[in-house]
């Protein structure tokens, strides 16, 4: 099943307070007026007749480069919250009403900074968070840390992260360690990947440079959210790469998936990996015993694939991953070879 997007389509994300409900994110440049534009779309999976639909379309003032939802869940009456990283430097917090009406609303959002915010990250992907906070990854080559109370986000700390050639090298990707948001982790341009101590970050000393493996710039991090010590990493060299943080001096494993690495979403039950891929589409990958090992790959898309997510509004298997240039959102099933995508990690 193919969606057409409209605009360019750079993330999917299911909601997790919702078995059928994704959005995803556009972003598309407007060269006549220099204008980033952008929408959030909210898709119910699986309807009456069975297929994905749009529900809803929240203009944005700029492009949605990243989203991700807040996991604590939501009180009765109370609406689950997204996250966005925004083209034109801002960071947009995003109220969602998922149910009959889907509407999604603007809650607050940050004064535009000017220069793309490239990735956002919870603390609270793993377990429920009172002191909820975002981590964001920025062109400028600098991490910041929002908290939220109350609705309201505040910054906490920025710093200057990562650098090539004495300039400033745009941050792909910065995520919480999933297990102690004192730790996060970013991934830049400079093929760089580092491990940050939140508590010291931006005083000096804080981070530890991960010897570097990949060799191009570093896109994408995602934490098991079964393990602790164990997260992946991907990358423009087409590789994905298994780490463990008690010994990050080199990774467990790695592998070569035939396109440049984009997103990586891990399965939450099973030891699956998404990746969007690229050029080469998306790829779903085995991580039982802490391997790597490439089980599908779904070439269907046209362009880029930017976005993935698991979709559990189909089997548990289904999964949601959209292009850019030909602005699609496609849906598709995993087959399961002889038993390959049972077990645990």
């Amino acid at each position: 099943m193919i969606l057409d997007t409209g605009r360019y389509a750079c993330s999917v994300e299911m909601c997790p307070h919702s078995t059928d409900r994704l959005v995803v994110g556009t972003y598309q440049l407007d060269e006549a007026q220099g204008l980033r534009e952008g929408d959030l779309q909210v898709y119910q999976v699986g309807g009456g007749d069975g297929a994905p639909s749009r529900k809803s379309t929240l203009e944005m003032t700029s492009g949605v480069l990243d989203c991700k939802w807040s996991a604590t869940p939501v009180e009765d009456g109370g609406r689950p919250l997204l996250a966005c990283g925004l083209a034109e430097g801002s960071l947009a917090l995003v109220q969602g009403c998922i149910g009959e009406e889907d509407t999604v609303a603007v809650l607050e959002q940050t004064e535009a900074r000017g220069h793309l915010y490239l990735s956002v990250d919870w603390n609270d992907r793993r377990e429920s968070r009172v002191d909820k906070k975002v981590v964001v990854s920025e062109a400028s080559g600098e991490v910041a840390v929002w908290s939220l109370a109350q609705d309201r986000m505040e910054l906490l700390q920025r710093w200057d992260a990562h650098q090539l050639c004495g300039c400033p090298s745009e941050v792909w990707i910065a995520a919480f360690n999933a297990f102690d948001d004192n730790v996060a982790l970013s991934g830049a341009d400079d093929a760089c990947l580092k491990i940050w101590d939140l508590r010291q970050a931006g005083e000096g000393g804080a981070a530890v440079m991960i010897p570097r493996q990949h060799d191009a710039g570093v896109t994408t991090l995602c934490w098991c959210p079964t393990e602790e010590h164990l997260f992946v990493s991907g990358s423009y060299d087409e590789h994905i790469r298994l780490w463990d943080i008690r010994s990050p001096r080199q990774p467990i494993t790695s592998c070569h998936v035939n396109g440049g690495v984009w997103r990586l979403k891990w399965h939450s039950t099973r030891p699956l990996l998404a990746s969007a891929s690229m050029h080469r589409g998306a790829t779903v990958v085995s991580t039982a015993e802490s391997s790597l090992k490439v089980l599908h790959e779904y070439q269907d898309h046209d362009s880029m694939a930017y976005g993935i997510d698991w979709c559990p509004g189909g089997t548990s298997t289904s999964i949601a991953s959209c292009s850019f240039y030909d602005h699609a959102l496609h849906f598709w099933e995993v087959p399961d070879a002889g038993g390959a995508l049972a077990g645990g990690c």
